[in-house]
């Protein structure tokens, strides 16, 4: 019997942060990571009936150009890369091809999908269990239009991605995932719906493997995708003493990043444990300065951190905290925005993202400001200068305007390299660093990479030119500090890639840069319209006395 073949598109998106950047191309790589989904799913197909391959639009190649034949198409997408799936769904269907959806947006749209998109199949949920079924039933020709997996699957039915369906040469990091779910509700966070509120691990032996069969393709890096790593404490702890062990003879500059809570602060064991495993990057939730909007948002448990005492400690033991500043709380009004930008100069963050505060389809936040009738969109994660919500304290004007100044401010040049400074002043004075084994062939390897990157500096002046400036005000920190050039190094590839992102998407505006702050101009115009109305009030009274 013929093997059917199966093609898993991960479809691009127009502008991606992860994907932008010079720093892609002074490193010799294509694409920041590969689609953890796809290969899983294609790890749930079974070999002796089908054929799979990965192909993946953010590599360069459209699937219009260069995609090849199959029997099946199984896209994933997140909101952003939404309407690129839609477009290749609806060329292939004009082939007579079968295409099916999975991932976020199916997820949460899946009824509304299928009522507007000619997919075959939409997967909604953790698909696991779903896959396989829709496999044997799409033989029997006997399939359904929509795979509701309304349970959160045991994460031990969870393989080891298929890692040789991608070219890690082309690829920046690896990404992998121990675990599903958040403890948290959050009122404004979509994750609750996605993977749930309790958490679900998968087993040690299983990461391991993974882990191995990453280390051995070549990746120098992996970001472990869970929302939040050290929400199951023993287990993260457990896992990594596993990994430090595992990497005794390995690579030190083979480095994990994660997302964590802050109250991994309050637990020097874990932080000690994470150092060690070389877990050296950490995604931090601190989303706001002000401690209301906090409240209001039920991140209550960052209202019982010292979120600076905090940040330094975690900075100590050797692990580079990022994080991100959200506004458009109830709570937030015209100050919000400088109040952030000195929030992030106070914790010595060099890289601090932006957001517009969105609700998300299922969230808390959603309904409640459906209720008062402050929902204006479906659609709106992705779009980085749109929100879905009408703010309260200010007009919606006020807050994109409010939030490019803010971004500008936060990623000014010269702004990034005080906290840069500050950062480092503090790094790694509780720790030892990443376990592991620095051989020759190791070093040469590193040596070749930081060759290359000097000479793309050197020879594509116009693309190098912001790295070259960032590395100019960079070199006083790394002559302070030169055992964490490495660390002073990937904060810098950080925000450049950012940086451009947000210039790509309209968020830095370069005029922004020495403008003063929002609520100066919004209590300007608020004092002039109020002249005005005051002036128009007068005239309408004489107008009518006489």
């Amino acid at each position: 019997m013929r093997k059917r073949k199966i093609l898993f598109i991960n479809p691009s998106c127009s502008t991606d942060f992860l994907n932008s950047s010079v720093v892609n191309a002074a490193m010799g790589k294509t694409c920041f990571f590969p689609s953890l989904s796809l290969m899983t799913i294609a790890a749930l197909t079974p070999k002796d009936r089908f054929d799979v391959e990965l192909f993946d639009e953010y590599l360069g190649k459209t699937v219009e150009e260069v995609a090849p034949q199959a029997d099946l198409y199984a896209l994933t997408c997140y909101d952003p890369n939404r309407d690129r799936a839609h477009e290749i769904c609806r060329w292939l269907k004009a082939q007579g091809k079968t295409v099916v959806l999975g991932g976020p947006h199916a997820t949460h749209h899946h009824a509304a999908i299928a009522s507007a998109e000619p997919y075959d199949a939409l997967f909604a949920g953790d698909a696991e269990l779903t896959w396989p079924r829709f496999l044997d039933e799409w033989e029997r020709g006997t399939h359904q239009r929509i795979y509701l997996e309304s349970t959160k699957v045991d994460l031990a039915h969870t393989p080891v991605a298929r890692w040789d369906l991608c070219d890690a040469d082309k690829y920046l990091t690896a990404v992998m995932q121990t675990s599903r779910g958040c403890p948290f509700s959050c009122e404004f966070c979509d994750a609750i719906i996605l993977y749930g509120n309790h958490v679900r691990v998968k087993p040690i032996e299983t990461v391991m493997a993974e882990l191995e069969i990453i280390y051995r393709r070549g990746f120098q890096s992996v970001l472990i995708g869970d929302d939040n790593f050290t929400a199951k404490r023993k287990y993260a702890k457990d896992l990594l003493r596993r990994i430090a062990a595992w990497r005794e003879d390995k690579d030190p500059l083979f480095v994990l990043g994660a997302q964590l809570s802050i109250d991994v602060a309050r637990d020097d064991e874990l932080l000690a444990l994470m150092a060690r495993a070389g877990l050296v990057f950490a995604y931090v939730g601190i989303e706001s300065s002000n401690k209301e909007a906090l409240k209001g948002a039920n991140k209550l448990h960052n209202l019982r951190s010292d979120m600076r005492a905090d940040v330094e400690k975690i900075h100590s033991y050797g692990i580079s905290v990022m994080s991100g500043l959200i506004v458009g709380f109830d709570e937030d009004g015209p100050e919000i925005f400088n109040r952030h930008v000195e929030f992030c100069r106070e914790l010595a963050l060099p890289v601090c993202n932006t957001y517009l505060l969105s609700a998300p389809y299922g969230t808390p936040l959603r309904a409640r400001l459906e209720k008062e009738g402050r929902v204006t969109a479906n659609f709106a994660l992705g779009e980085l200068l749109t929100s879905n919500i009408v703010p309260k304290q200010m007009t919606s004007g006020e807050l994109i305007g409010g939030f490019r100044w803010m971004t500008t401010q936060l990623f000014d040049p010269d702004g990034f390299a005080e906290r840069l400074d500050r950062k480092f002043a503090v790094f790694r004075t509780r720790s030892t660093g990443p376990a592991g084994k620095m051989s020759w062939a190791i070093r040469r390897k590193h040596y070749a990479l930081a060759a290359r990157i000097f000479r793309y500096t050197v020879t594509h002046h116009q693309a190098a030119r912001e790295l070259a400036g960032l590395l100019r005000r960079a070199l006083p920190t790394m002559i302070k500090r030169p055992a964490f050039i490495n660390d002073i190094f990937q904060d810098l590839m950080i925000f450049i890639r950012f940086k451009r992102y947000y210039e790509q998407m309209g968020a830095y505006r370069e005029e922004l840069r020495h403008a003063g702050p929002p609520e100066t101009w919004t209590r300007a115009r608020r004092v002039a319209a109020s002249r005005e109305r005051a002036r128009e009030e007068r005239t309408e009274a004489v107008a009518q006395e006489q």
